[in-house]
C-alpha cells in the first residue's frame, strides 16, 4: 500500500516538477514564485506535545486569506491567517509584487491560533478594517477574536473590546451584514464545538446554550447609545448549542425577498442552518423546507448562479475521494442503521461527497453534484464560484488537502492493533507521536471545473490547476488589474500561492465597485443585475466565501462576447433600485449610490402565478426490513425503493386519476379526479386484503378488450423468498367506473421491478413484459423475468422466462424502425439490453 502511495505522489509531481510551470487545464493558471511576489508567509504546523489532532481534532484545518484595499489605491491586500505563527498582512504593490507590512502596521505577533479573516468597514470611515476569528482556549491566556481597526495610514489598532466583538473560544469565521437595514454591519460568528459530551444527543439539545462553541449573532449599535456591538443570539433565534460545528458560513438571499439570509455549514452529525431573515430583526431556521439533504462534514460554502437562470445556487464541499484507491481505502459514510438512528434523533440526511443545490425559484432546490459530476473532489475546503475565463459561466474552484488523513482504513485497521498497554502515562507523549506520524499523507491538487453550460463541467481529473499541495483557505481578487480573477491560497506546511490567470483576453468583462451615500453607506449584500438582449446575469456583493477566506469587494462578471451592456440594475440592500444604462465593458465600473431611488418592490409587483396546494390523505409507509441484517454484503436496500403510481383516465370522464400503490402491510388507493381539482378516495375492497403485497411498480391495461383501463400491479421486496405467494403479482379490473377487482390468476411470484405493456404480436390483445430485481437472499445473481402473452381470455401464456440481468426499468419501442415493437431493459451490473422483435 506504502508503494502505491509513492506511486501516486511521484505521478502527481512528475507533472508538477517546477514553480512557475503553466498546467495544462482548460483554464490556464500560473503558479507565481515567492521570490516574484514577496509572499513568504507559510502556515506551519509542527507536533506539539499538548496540541496536536489527538488533542484538538480541527488540527489541520489551516488558515484562511482575506482580501481588500487597506489604503484605497486600487489595488486589493492580502491578509494569511496562522494557526501556530504570526498572521501576516501583504501590501500590493501592483504587478504581482507584495510587501509584508504586519509588523509597522501594528499586528499582533503573537501565536495564537487565527482561523478566518475578514476586511470589513466596521466603524463606517471609509477604510477597511480587519476581523480575526481566534480558537482562544489552545491559544495563550487571554486570547480572543481581533478587530483591527484601520488609521487610515497603513496602521491599525486592535479595538475589539471597545467594539464588543472580543469573543473568547472556539472560533471559525465570521460574515458581515445589514441584517436590520439601520445602515450599518451586524455580525455573525460561526463557531465549532470540540468533541465532548455535550455535543450529541438528541436535536433537542439545539435549545442549550454553549458559551465557548455556540454561534453568536451580534447587532451592531456603535452609533446608537451602547456604542458598540450588542449580542442578540437567542433574541435573534440563533441556535448557540453545543451540537453546531460551523466550518463556514456565508450571507446570501435564499428566498429572493431582498433581505439577506445566513447558510451556515456545520461539520458531523448537526445539519446545516439556513436561518431566512423574518425582517423584525429575528431569523427562523429552516433548512429542512428547502433541501433534501446536505453534505455530512460540510467544509466551504459558497453562492452563485451556475445555470444562468437568474437564480443563485448553493454548492458545499465534503470530503469524497475521486481517485477510486483512495476512495476505497477511506471511511466517512453513515451506515444505513447510523443513519436511520440521527433520523430518529431528528437530524436531515446526509451524505459525505459534495452537494450542488440547483435554485429552483420558488424557495426549493434540487440537489445534482451526482449528475455534474463535481461531487467527488476529495478532501475539499473553500469553493469559490466565479466566471475564471471570463465566458460568462461561472466555474467551480475548490481548495483541497490535508496533511493527515484519520478517516483511512489501513490507519483504522492499524489502531486496532496497536498494543496500547506498552505505553503507560510516562511515555503517552510517545504513544501521540507514533499514533500521529503512522497517519497517511498525501497531496493532492485543487480543482477548477470548467463550466460547458448546460449544467455540464469538465471531468475532475482534466480539472486540476496547480501544484498537489494542502491547501485550505482560497480567495479570488483581479491583483493585477488585468481584467481576470487571480487565485489566493493559504496552505498548510508550504508556501502560500498566488495563481495568475493566464486567460487570453479574447472575452470580455466588468468589475464593478459600489458606493453608498451618507443616506446609507452599506454596499454588503447588493444583488448586481446586467443585462443585454435576452440575457441576465446576476451576483451578490458578498465576500465570506469559501471556507475561512474573503474575496474582492468588487463585483466582477465575465461577458463572453459582450462588448456593451444594455443595462445595469442594482439593488441595494435597504431595499431601493438604481439603473445605469449603456454601459461599456472591459473596465473597472464605480457606481455611487444615487439620492432618488425606486423602492423594489414596484419593480417586483408582477403577478405571481397563484395557486393552491391540496394534500392528499396518503402517506407511504415503509415497513421495517433491513436487507443487509440477512445479506451482510448487499450495497443497497432492494426494499426501500419507494412505491409506484400511476395517472390514468379510470371512469372515462377525460379527467386524469390516480392509483397509489402500497408498501407491505399498507392497502394500494385509487383516486378519481373531479373537475374541481379535488381527488376522490374510492373503497376497494380487494385492496384492503392485498395490503400484504409491496407493489413496486404499475401500469395500465386494458386485458379484457372491453375499452377501460385495467391495472397491473407487480409485487416486490426482497424480504420474501422467491415463490412465495405474497410475491404474486396482480391485475385488477376495472367496471369501467374505476371500481376495481382482483382477476384469480396465476402471475409470476419473484421480486419484482417492472413492468411493461404492448401488443408484440399485433393480435389486439395487450402483452405484458415483467422484469425482476434480484433473487432474494443471494443479491447478484440474475433472476428470472418473464414475457406474457395475452391469450384474450383474461388468461396468459408465458413464452419467455430468461434471466437478463437485475432490471431496474424496462419499455417497449421501436428500436430498429421495423415496425416491429422491441424490449429495452436496463438494471444494475448489466449493460442495456434489447430484445429485438422478430415477428414470430
Amino acid at each position: 500500500m506504502k508503494i502505491c502511495k509513492i506511486l501516486l505522489i511521484f505521478i502527481l509531481f512528475s507533472n508538477c516538477n517546477t514553480e512557475d510551470k503553466i498546467f495544462e487545464s482548460s483554464i490556464p493558471f500560473k503558479t507565481l514564485n515567492s521570490n516574484e511576489t514577496g509572499i513568504n508567509f507559510s502556515n506551519n504546523l509542527k507536533y506539539k506535545t499538548k496540541l496536536n489532532i489527538i488533542e484538538y481534532l480541527y488540527y489541520y484545518n489551516g488558515g484562511g486569506v482575506s482580501v481588500g484595499d487597506i489604503n484605497n489605491d486600487g489595488l486589493e491586500d492580502l491578509y494569511f491567517s496562522a494557526n501556530l505563527l504570526p498572521d501576516r498582512l501583504y501590501l500590493n504593490l501592483g504587478n504581482m509584487k507584495f510587501k509584508d507590512i504586519s509588523l509597522e502596521a501594528g499586528l499582533n505577533m503573537d501565536n495564537s491560533w487565527s482561523n478566518g479573516v475578514n476586511f470589513e468597514d466596521i466603524n463606517g470611515d471609509g477604510f477597511l478594517d480587519i476581523y480575526v476569528t481566534k480558537v482562544s482556549p489552545i491559544s495563550p491566556e487571554n486570547s480572543h477574536n481581533l478587530l483591527y481597526i484601520n488609521n487610515g495610514d497603513l496602521t491599525f489598532s486592535e479595538m475589539s473590546e471597545n467594539y464588543g466583538l472580543n469573543f473568547s473560544g472556539f472560533s471559525t469565521h465570521g460574515t458581515f451584514f445589514d441584517y436590520d437595514r439601520d445602515g450599518d454591519l451586524d455580525l455573525y460568528l460561526l463557531n465549532h464545538a470540540i468533541h465532548t459530551v455535550r455535543s450529541y444527543g438528541t436535536s433537542k439539545k439545539r435549545s442549550e446554550s454553549d458559551s465557548l462553541s455556540g454561534d453568536k449573532f451580534y447587532e451592531n449599535k456603535i452609533n446608537e447609545t451602547e456604542g458598540k456591538f450588542i449580542e442578540v443570539t437567542r433574541n435573534a433565534n440563533i441556535y448557540d448549542s453545543p451540537l453546531g460545528y460551523g466550518l463556514a458560513v456565508t450571507a446570501t438571499d435564499i428566498n429572493n425577498d431582498g433581505w439577506l439570509d445566513i447558510y451556515v455549514g456545520n461539520d458531523f452529525h448537526e445539519n446545516d442552518y439556513i436561518y431566512i431573515n423574518n425582517k423584525d430583526k429575528t431569523f427562523i431556521e429552516s433548512v429542512k423546507k428547502s433541501i433534501s439533504h446536505s453534505t455530512h462534514f460540510t467544509m466551504g460554502i459558497d453562492v452563485a448562479d451556475l445555470n444562468f437562470d437568474g437564480h443563485q445556487d448553493i454548492f458545499t464541499t465534503d470530503m469524497m475521494p475521486f481517485d477510486s484507491k483512495i476512495f476505497l481505502k477511506s471511511g466517512g459514510e453513515d451506515s444505513d442503521k447510523r443513519s436511520r438512528i440521527k433520523k430518529e434523533f431528528g437530524f436531515q440526511y446526509q451524505f459525505s461527497r459534495n452537494h450542488f443545490n440547483l435554485n429552483r425559484g420558488n424557495g426549493t432546490y434540487s440537489e445534482i453534484a451526482l449528475q455534474t459530476e463535481t461531487h467527488a473532489t476529495d478532501w475539499s475546503w473553500g469553493v469559490l464560484l466565479q466566471d475564471f475565463d471570463c465566458d460568462g459561466l461561472n466555474d467551480i474552484f475548490i481548495s483541497n488537502g490535508i496533511l493527515k488523513r484519520p478517516n483511512d482504513l489501513d490507519y483504522i485497521n492499524y489502531l486496532s492493533n496497536v498494543d496500547f498497554s506498552k505505553y503507560n502515562n510516562t511515555k503517552q507523549d510517545e504513544l501521540k507521536k507514533k499514533l500521529i506520524n503512522e497517519m497517511p499523507t498525501l497531496k493532492i491538487p485543487n480543482i477548477l471545473f470548467k463550466n460547458i453550460g448546460n449544467l455540464e463541467f469538465e471531468k475532475v481529473k482534466k480539472s486540476f490547476i496547480g501544484k498537489p499541495s494542502f491547501s485550505n483557505g482560497a480567495a479570488y481578487s483581479d491583483l493585477d488589474k488585468d481584467g481576470d480573477l487571480d487565485i489566493i491560497l493559504n496552505n498548510l506546511n508550504s508556501k502560500s500561492t498566488i495563481l495568475e490567470n493566464l486567460s487570453d483576453k479574447t472575452n470580455n468583462y466588468i468589475s464593478i465597485k459600489l458606493k453608498g451615500n451618507k443616506s446609507y453607506s452599506i454596499t454588503r449584500g447588493a444583488k448586481v443585475n446586467l443585462y443585454y438582449n435576452e440575457k441576465k446575469w446576476v451576483r451578490e456583493n458578498i465576500i465570506t466565501r469559501g471556507f475561512q477566506s474573503s474575496s474582492t469587494h468588487n463585483v466582477f462578471f465575465g461577458l463572453g462576447k459582450v462588448k456593451k451592456l444594455d443595462s445595469i440594475i442594482i439593488e441595494w440592500p435597504d431595499g431601493f433600485n438604481q439603473t445605469e444604462k449603456n454601459i461599456n465593458t472591459n473596465q473597472e465600473l464605480i457606481i455611487k449610490r444615487n439620492k432618488d431611488l425606486i423602492s423594489n418592490k414596484k419593480l417586483k409587483n408582477k403577478k405571481k402565478q397563484e395557486y393552491t396546494l391540496e394534500i392528499l390523505p396518503f402517506k407511504h409507509q415503509e415497513n421495517g426490513y433491513y436487507d443487509y441484517e440477512k445479506e451482510r454484503l448487499i450495497p443497497e436496500r432492494l426494499s426501500y425503493e419507494g412505491p409506484t403510481g400511476l395517472s390514468a383516465d379510470f371512469n372515462g370522464d377525460g379527467l386524469n386519476d390516480l392509483f397509489l400503490g402500497g408498501a407491505r402491510y399498507q392497502s394500494p388507493k385509487i383516486y378519481l379526479g373531479s373537475e374541481n381539482l379535488k381527488f376522490n378516495l374510492v373503497e376497494t375492497p380487494d385492496f384492503a386484503t392485498d395490503s400484504k403485497y409491496e407493489d413496486v411498480d404499475a401500469a395500465t391495461i386494458d386485458i379484457d378488450n372491453d375499452g377501460d383501463l385495467d391495472i397491473y400491479v407487480v409485487s416486490g421486496g426482497n424480504d420474501l423468498m422467491e415463490s412465495d405467494k405474497n410475491l404474486m403479482d396482480r391485475i385488477y379490473i376495472n367496471d369501467g367506473k374505476g371500481n376495481f377487482s382482483r382477476l384469480k390468476i396465476s402471475l409470476p411470484m419473484t421480486n419484482g421491478s417492472t413492468v411493461s405493456i404492448s401488443d408484440f404480436d399485433n393480435d389486439n390483445y395487450e402483452d405484458v413484459f415483467v422484469g425482476s430485481r434480484s433473487i432474494p437472499g443471494s443479491y447478484g445473481l440474475s433472476p428470472y423475468s418473464f414475457i406474457l402473452k395475452n391469450k384474450g381470455n383474461n388468461s396468459f401464456e408465458i413464452i419467455s422466462k430468461e434471466r437478463f440481468g437485475m432490471l431496474t426499468d424496462s419499455e417497449w419501442a421501436d428500436i430498429d424502425g421495423d415496425s416491429k415493437i422491441d424490449l429495452v431493459m436496463v438494471g444494475d451490473w448489466m449493460p442495456i439490453r434489447v430484445l429485438l422483435n422478430q415477428g414470430n
